[in-house]
């Protein structure tokens, strides 16, 4: 009776599973006897395993990894469209806001009386003569020496040569075709400046480079002094018109020294690239008298 309760299951289990921890636990030059009982085992089992594996797939399939399924596949895809739409809409309502500023006139300077504002795309460019051509003409009130604005800045593109029933050609502000060839601005610090300021801050007379940049290289010193990198350059001409007054040739790049030691050349670079702008806002006069004091054509296209 004793010897019967040594070797019941239980006690074979419990021997068996502290066999397996102790080989585990042996060097491999100690247990490497077991490797040969690898083969004889591999008889007897290889046989029976390829249908106890078959069994077990049928008994229990396995679940499909492809991913969800055509319901939830479409609704991800109509969730996803709405999304899109959703950010589309929020985004044309953010341009159309944008397009009231732009039309109405935002400029720190105020509007001018009599001035029409229309937008128009970009429907053609010539690069070799310094053009671009924009989608608003006659028809809708455009006469040469119309002004082209960039959207959402105050920067000047170029002032239009040749006006078409609906496409206007524009030549642009940087190009050295430009006529007058002499463009005046006024350097301004940023913020805002009174009537009595306005009259003694520096002034430029700029020339188009062909270069990107408008230049005056025969700054006095002494108004030099006070023209620093950074700072804007508004137009302020008299031969330009009213529709253009007070708009953004350029922020000044470079203060340095010129030819003559009694003179600095400043150079002006427009905010952004002109010749790439892809919509503006055409600035004429709104009545039929005109607004400059000069007409300017800008050019001969």
């Amino acid at each position: 009776m004793p010897t019967r309760g040594l070797v019941n299951s239980r006690n074979m289990l419990a021997l068996a599973i502290l066999a397996c921890l102790l080989l585990s636990l042996l060097p491999t030059r100690y247990a490497g006897w077991v490797r040969a009982l690898r083969n004889p085992v591999d008889v007897i089992v290889r046989p029976v395993s390829g249908p106890m594996a078959a069994l077990s797939s049928w008994l229990r399939p396995a679940r499909s990894n492809e991913g969800p399924s055509e319901e939830t596949a479409e609704i991800e895809r109509q969730r996803d469209q709405f999304k899109w739409l959703y950010l589309r809409e929020v985004d044309r309502n953010a341009e159309l806001e944008a397009l009231v500023r732009d039309l109405q006139g935002g400029s720190s300077w105020g509007r001018l009386p009599g001035v029409r504002r229309v937008e128009a795309s970009r429907v053609g460019a010539d690069p070799s003569s310094g053009t671009v051509d924009f989608s608003r003409g006659s028809l809708d009130g455009v006469m040469p020496g119309a002004v082209a604005v960039a959207r959402k800045s105050e920067q000047i593109v170029g002032i239009a040569t040749d006006v078409r029933p609906n496409v206007s050609t524009f030549r642009l502000v940087t190009d050295k075709r430009l006529s007058p060839a002499l463009v005046v601005g006024v350097v301004t610090p940023d913020g805002p400046v009174t009537s009595a300021e306005l009259g003694a801050l520096p002034r430029c007379q700029l020339r188009p480079q062909g270069d990107g940049t408008l230049v005056d290289a025969n700054v006095a010193v002494s108004a030099a002094s006070a023209i620093n990198p950074g700072m804007l350059v508004r137009l302020n001409d008299e031969t330009w018109p009213d529709a253009a007054r007070m708009l953004v040739l350029g922020r000044v790049i470079r203060v340095e020294p010129a030819d003559n030691p009694l003179y600095r050349r400043v150079v002006v670079r427009p905010e952004l690239d002109v010749t790439r702008v892809p919509s503006v806002i055409v600035q004429f006069p709104g009545d039929a008298r005109g607004g400059g004091a000069v007409p300017r054509t800008g050019g001969t296209p």
